[in-house]
């Protein structure tokens, strides 16, 4: 997947409806600009650091008009390659991302670095 980003010059996400999009930052974290529907089912419109980033999510002409945009624009595009990229490293970097706590049933779950669950019973 990585080598197919790195022939991109751009990366859509269109979805209508996305909880996470991953798919999103794997290609920002590759330097590429995105850009994201604005739908508001879509949360991965989070991840835009510009409103040149995302697009009315029910205009294909709002869309082709980003496009254009930054093709146009190839010194504007790199420059926020850079920093999707960066920013990708430092608020996305799985390192700096756990431990993450789970709650399930009655339980809290711990998962650190090695990915290992560690139940812990919650207090009454």
């Amino acid at each position: 997947m990585v080598k197919l980003l790195n022939y991109a010059d751009l990366y859509v996400h269109s979805a209508a409806m996305e909880a996470e999009g991953i798919s999103c930052l794997e290609a920002i974290s590759c330097g590429l600009v995105p850009i994201i529907s604005d739908s508001p089912r879509c949360a991965t419109q989070a991840y835009a650091l510009t409103d040149r980033s995302k697009f009315r999510f029910d205009s294909p002409a709002d869309l082709a008009a980003k496009i254009d945009w930054w093709l146009d624009n190839p010194e504007e595009r790199a420059a926020w390659s850079r920093k999707y990229a960066e920013n990708a490293a430092g608020q996305f970097d799985q390192e700096k991302c756990t431990p993450v706590t789970m709650l399930a049933g009655s339980k809290i779950f711990l998962v650190a670095r090695p990915m290992r669950m560690v139940p812990m019973v919650m207090a009454p």
